[in-house]
């Protein structure tokens, strides 16, 4: 009597799943942080050399006063215009 053995079916999911098995997650490659020694306090951290800012944050006083102006040239013109109360579309073909 004759018996023939089942055949497997080929699955690539399978296999991938296989092949992955065989080498360490990405994550793994990276260095681990170090440990620390004991735990921090929020006085420690803001202590920190790399924290600290590096110039106040209080505005330099530099002896200017700021009181800036502005002046319309053509006053006249704009107040003409800002009566009429149209604007202008200007567009590809014109207007």
């Amino acid at each position: 009597m004759f018996r023939s053995t089942p055949k497997r079916s080929f699955n690539p999911a399978l296999a991938a799943a296989a092949a992955a098995a065989c080498y360490p997650p990405p994550a793994a490659l990276f260095p681990k942080p170090p440990v620390p020694q004991h735990h921090l306090t929020a006085e420690e951290v803001l202590a920190a050399p790399h924290l600290r800012p590096l110039r106040t944050l209080e505005p330099e006083d530099d002896g200017v006063q700021d009181d800036p102006k502005v002046t319309l040239e053509a006053k006249d013109l704009w107040d003409k215009f800002h009566a009429l109360g149209t604007e202008m579309v200007i567009t590809k073909s014109g207007r």
